[in-house]
């Protein structure tokens, strides 16, 4: 019997054990993902063997180190949700990027803003404390902030331990979706399956990187999982999941959308972030592949967003890339709570400008760093699923 291309499915679930499979079923298979960008492979190690005899004749290699890899691209999509993350939240995991849950607090006007992100905010009558998501600024109905102490109020007075700004709520905090940040520790790894009509394909420890991309007006924003690498864990007759119930959210498209770097407001062409992460085997004489699974030695975030070009007056990349300046850059899509996604680079570094176009239209293409520096250490950048 043939096996159709289209059939196809991919599972992921967060390992208990590192390296130890973990039983995949429906629940972990609700994935939609690209059919054109799903991909794996066996690499296995091979020690080539050239002992001396009186033939010419060659001899068999060995197989040693049994790594494989997946690649795979989903949507930039919500849950439709609020208090429900999107489903490729289990596969940032296996990056080095968490989710955490953030809380939505109506407000009034901002005076002395904008709020900024990372900062402390504190109740005036509860004495909560949360730190800012998004730079908030006056005409913005609501702040969202990470929980660290205690319960806000509403009717109270919201102060920003860093920029001074003040706003009182209008009602008591809400679920506000989730922020995804990277870390630098407890990086979980991932058991990963895809099924080709009646064939499972599997590997443990898995471990990579990811990179997000919008490219261009009118289209969506897409997460690109290019090499997930861990251990080889099999290829058998496995009949595809059934009962799976995939979620109907369908992805925004960049219209209405808002970019910011800095104060200026760019008009804006594509963009992309990649996270860089530097992934490598972690093998053992012990491990019956020769290896317990990919670890993630490092990171560097990087970007580029493609931008129409300005009077040095407007704008000045040109001067920013020469001084080292550092900007915040903060790009939103989409409008539907649990649907709607903002990408915040507290402060990127301009490396490069190219100049291009975009039909009759001048354009450049800006390359920049990510740094976290010693200030934002496991904040440079933040995706708000909101």
């Amino acid at each position: 019997m043939p096996q159709l291309a289209r059939k196809r499915q991919i599972a992921a679930k967060i390992e208990s054990v590192e390296g130890v499979a973990e039983t995949l079923t429906a629940a972990e298979a609700k994935h939609l993902v690209d059919a054109g960008d799903l991909s794996f492979s066996a690499e296995p190690e091979k020690e080539e063997r050239a002992p001396v005899q009186q033939s010419l004749s060659t001899h068999p290699s060995l197989i040693g180190v049994q790594p494989a890899k997946h690649g795979l691209t989903v949507e930039l999509r919500g849950s439709g949700v609020i208090a429900t993350e999107p489903t490729w939240n289990t596969f940032l995991a296996g990056t080095g990027v968490e989710g955490t849950a953030v809380n939505q607090l109506a407000i009034g006007a901002v005076t002395g803003g904008p709020f900024t992100h990372g900062e402390t905010v504190t109740g005036g009558t509860s004495s909560a404390t949360g730190r800012v998501i998004s730079q908030t600024a006056n005409g913005d109905a609501a702040v969202y902030v990470v929980v660290l102490t205690g319960t806000f109020a509403s009717g109270e007075v919201l102060t920003g331990g860093t920029s001074g700004a003040t706003a009182t709520t209008s009602a008591l905090a809400a679920a506000g979706g989730f922020v995804y940040e990277p870390i630098s520790s407890s990086i979980k790894s991932l058991t990963i399956a895809s099924f080709l009509d009646g064939v499972r394909k599997l590997q443990v420890g898995a471990r990579g990187s990811m990179r997000i991309a919008i490219p261009g007006a009118g289209k969506p924003g897409r997460i690109f999982f290019p090499e997930f690498m861990g251990v080889y864990g099999g290829v058998t007759d496995t009949a595809l999941l059934s009962g799976i119930t995939y979620e109907s959210t369908l992805p925004p498209v960049m219209l209405g959308g808002t970019v910011r770097l800095g104060t200026f407001t760019p008009i804006v062409k594509a963009f992309e972030m990649d996270l860089g992460a530097d992934v490598g085997l972690r093998t053992s004489f012990a491990a019956a592949k020769g290896a317990v699974s990919a670890l993630l030695g490092g990171r560097n975030p990087t970007g580029k967003i493609t931008i129409e070009s300005e009077l040095v007056a407007t704008y000045d990349p040109y001067g920013d890339m020469i001084a080292g300046t550092m900007r915040d850059l903060e790009v939103q899509i989409g409008s539907v709570e649990a649907n709607r996604f903002k990408i915040i680079l507290p402060q990127v570094k301009i490396e490069d400008v190219a100049e291009g176009s975009d039909g009759p239209v001048s354009t450049w293409d800006l390359s920049f760093s990510i740094p976290g520096g010693t200030t934002l250490q496991d904040q440079e950048f933040a995706v708000l699923a909101y």
